[in-house]
C-alpha cells in the first residue's frame, strides 16, 4: 500500500448518497412501525420528564444531571431521543424510526469512507458498506426504537477508524494531535451510546499495527520493528483507560439498579 488512495470528493458523494438510498428502501417499511412492549414504553416513553415534558433546557438538566445516571446510562443515546420528541413530538414512533434509519446510513457511509481509504479500492469498499447496511443482525437495531444504541455505536466507532486512518498519514504534530483527540472523542461518543463499544482499543491495536507494518509515518525508519510494536500500544493505553474507567463505571450503576444481582440468582437457580 502506498499512500492511501480515495476517490474524487464528487463520486465519494454520489456513492454516499446512493447507499443513504439503498438504506432507506431497504428499511422502508420501519417507518410505519410503531413502540415494542416492553422496553420502549419502559425506558423511552415512561420518562416523559427527560424526552416530552418542560422547556429544553430542563429537559437537557434531566438527562444530564437529575436522572443520571438510570438503568441504561447512555448519554448520547438520550440525547438524540430527545431530539427526535423535539422535532416529532413526544410518543410519535416515527421520528424514532426516520432517525434510526438515518443513523444506519451515516454509519454506513462512514464505514464506506474508511474502507475506501484503508484498502484504496472503492469497489471493495462499497461492497462491504452494502452488505453492512444489509446485514440480517442490523434489521433488529433498525427496526426498533430501542435498537438506537447499537446503531450510534457502530456509527462512532467507524469514525474513529477513519480518525486513525488520518492520524497516521498526519504529517504535522498539531494535525496528529486534533486527530488522534478526535478518535478518542468518538470512542467517548460510542460508550455513551452502547456499553460493547468498549472493546475498540483491541480493534484500534490491530489497525495500528497493521498501518505501521505496512506504511510507517514519514520519519520512521522502517528497520525498527520493537518501535512499530510498542508504539501503538502506547497510544492506545489512553483507549484502554478510558474503557477500564467506563467499564468500571456502568457495572456500578446496573448493579445498583439491581440487574446483575438479579441475573446472578437467576444463573443461581438454574
Amino acid at each position: 500500500m502506498s499512500r492511501f488512495k480515495r476517490l474524487s470528493a464528487s463520486h465519494q458523494a454520489l456513492l454516499a448518497l446512493g447507499l443513504v438510498l439503498y438504506v432507506f428502501v431497504l428499511y422502508r417499511q420501519a417507518l410505519g412501525f410503531g413502540f415494542t412492549l416492553f422496553d420502549d414504553h419502559r425506558v423511552l416513553l415512561d420518562q416523559a420528564h427527560l424526552f416530552g415534558n418542560g422547556t429544553l433546557g430542563e429537559r437537557i438538566r434531566a438527562i444530564f444531571v437529575e436522572a443520571f445516571p438510570r438503568e441504561e446510562p447512555l448519554l448520547f443515546r438520550d440525547l438524540t431521543w430527545l431530539l427526535d420528541s423535539i422535532i416529532f413530538g413526544f410518543g410519535n414512533p416515527f421520528g424514532h424510526h426516520l432517525f434510526n434509519l438515518i443513523y444506519h446510513a451515516l454509519a454506513s457511509v462512514a464505514l464506506f469512507v474508511f474502507l475506501n481509504r484503508f484498502t484504496g479500492q472503492w469497489i471493495t469498499a462499497l461492497a462491504g458498506s452494502v452488505i453492512f447496511a444489509g446485514l440480517a443482525v442490523a434489521v433488529e437495531p433498525v427496526a426498533w426504537i430501542m435498537g438506537r444504541k447499537d446503531i450510534l455505536a457502530a456509527l462512532f466507532l467507524f469514525l474513529a477508524l477513519t480518525t486513525e486512518l488520518q492520524f497516521h498519514q498526519a504529517e504535522h504534530r498539531g494535525q496528529r494531535v486534533g486527530w488522534y483527540l478526535a478518535g478518542w472523542a468518538c470512542l467517548v461518543l460510542a460508550c455513551f451510546s452502547k456499553v460493547s463499544a468498549l472493546v475498540f482499543p483491541g480493534v484500534l491495536l490491530l489497525l495500528k499495527w497493521t498501518l505501521w507494518r505496512v506504511e510507517p509515518p514519514r520519519g520512521t525508519p522502517r528497520e525498527a520493528p520493537f518501535r512499530r510494536l510498542l508504539r501503538p500500544i502506547i497510544e492506545v493505553i489512553p483507549h484502554l483507560l478510558v474503557t477500564v474507567l467506563f467499564y468500571r463505571w456502568y457495572r456500578g450503576v446496573i448493579t445498583d439498579y439491581g440487574v446483575l444481582t438479579s441475573a446472578t440468582a437467576f444463573e443461581g437457580r438454574e
